[in-house]
């Protein structure tokens, strides 16, 4: 939507899944931080680039958000998580949760 209203340049989070195109200005790229998995609000390293998605999965932001049908509940969160960076969301997304423990 907001290519065809023109736009050349955007970050839109959705969820900690990020859809970039462009920059932030003219000339340098975006810079987004990676959650720690162990320190929440404290990024664990940084991620710089243009016209391209970034999707994570695993539970440092949202924690318990795993459902684990045998227990019948929520699953304990181990820290883990992937970050994978692609072309489109989509594609990021599918790599994020195919390759997460």
């Amino acid at each position: 939507m907001l290519r065809i209203a023109g736009s050349t340049s955007h970050a839109v989070n959705g969820g900690g899944d990020i859809q970039l195109l462009g920059g932030p200005h003219p000339g340098p790229p975006w810079t987004i931080g990676m959650a720690d998995p162990h320190r929440r609000g404290v990024p664990a390293t940084t991620l710089t680039g243009t016209d391209m998605a970034v999707a994570t999965s695993g539970a440092a932001e949202r924690r318990l958000h795993f459902i684990d049908p045998k227990l019948s509940g929520r699953c304990r969160p181990y820290g883990r998580m992937c970050s994978c960076a692609a072309t489109s969301s989509s594609a990021a997304w599918a790599l994020a949760s195919s390759v997460s423990p």
